[in-house]
């Protein structure tokens, strides 16, 4: 309960009380598991593991409560709300735009309710490159089915001096946050890692990555997911005809409904919405979503129909209202 108290109660009596009722034992795993037996441990300092959870949580995608329980951790245990933002937009680099989006927009919500501003641009900095470079190798665990990435930041994170031990401790964490079935493969990378301290490849020189074009009404979503975009070097604006564009929405959508992620709604509605705009049919975004069924399953299908359906009747508002 003083870790829980640090962190921040805002919320948690209530949740207590609904794991409590289901079941007390809930309750008591959820405090003597979660963060007695997890987060309370010593070996890596409280603030650093609320840097962890908020980059796990926001590469998840599909956890906002929590993710706004531990971004007002972040500052409660000593984050700048500069450095939580920018944790939250780093999250784009590994997975993605509409993460980061969803992520920041949580972020923006916790400011809110402190009557925190921050202007654009003044989180560039706020992250060490040593707290960057912890907060990536979360991402990249969080990413799930990723040794080769696991391994190079497991690398970095010691070259920058993060010990054995603290390393350790982020991956005994995350098995209360993505499980022990992930978690366990990984183990082995690390001691492999950690016994040729000294022997391991050097970094590599910064690699260039590709562009891309944002669409308009994705970047209108977040100035500050837009401006990061811009200042990482990755927008870029190629000559598109209309139906090159159209074509592209169209894969974006399918796309977005093979991830299927609660932070992927509002994008895959601004998608859904500029394809319409670009003159594509109801009939080929639906096509287009149904096309994922293969790959993803019913279930990330009716995600994005759901969507898509309330674009639908949206715009069917809009024209009888006119």
């Amino acid at each position: 309960m003083e870790v829980i108290r640090t962190i921040g109660d805002e919320g948690f009596d209530s949740l207590s009380a609904a794991l409590d009722k289901l079941d007390p034992a809930f309750r008591r795993l959820l405090i003597e598991g979660g963060y007695a037996g997890l987060i309370a441990r010593p070996e890596l300092a409280l603030k650093h593991r609320e840097l962890v959870t908020v980059a796990v949580l926001a590469t998840m995608g599909n956890a906002e409560s929590a993710l706004k329980y531990h971004a007002a951790g972040m500052l409660n245990t000593g984050w700048t709300p500069e450095a939580l933002l920018e944790t939250a937009l780093h999250t784009l680099i590994h997975a993605g735009v509409p993460t980061a989006l969803a992520g920041t927009r949580i972020v923006a919500q916790v400011f809110a309710e402190r009557g925190i501003h921050i202007e654009h641009g003044s989180h560039g900095q706020a992250l060490t490159p040593k707290d960057r470079e912890l907060a990536t190798l979360a991402i990249a665990i969080a990413r799930q089915n990723q040794p080769a990435a696991v391994r190079r930041h497991l690398q970095a994170c010691l070259r920058l001096g993060w010990t054995r031990s603290e390393l350790t401790e982020v991956l005994i964490q995350l098995t209360g946050y993505i499980g022990w079935p992930l978690i366990l493969p990984l183990t082995r990378i690390a001691l492999e890692v950690f016994e040729n301290i000294g022997t391991d490849v050097p970094a590599a020189g910064a690699t260039t990555l590709p562009g891309f074009t944002l669409p308009e009404a994705v970047a209108a979503l977040s100035p500050f997911v837009a401006r990061y975009v811009e200042e990482l070097g990755l927008q870029t604006n190629p000559p598109e005809s209309n139906g090159d564009a159209r074509a592209r929405r169209l894969s974006d959508i399918a796309c977005l409904t093979c991830l299927a992620r609660s932070a992927d709604t509002e994008v895959l509605s601004a998608q859904v919405k500029e394809a319409l705009l670009l003159g594509a049919s109801r009939q080929q975004i639906v096509e287009s979503i149904l096309s994922a069924m293969p790959h993803a399953g019913v279930l990330s299908t009716q995600f994005g129909l759901s969507v898509a359906n309330a674009v639908f009747d949206q715009q069917v508002q809009i024209t009888t209202e006119n």
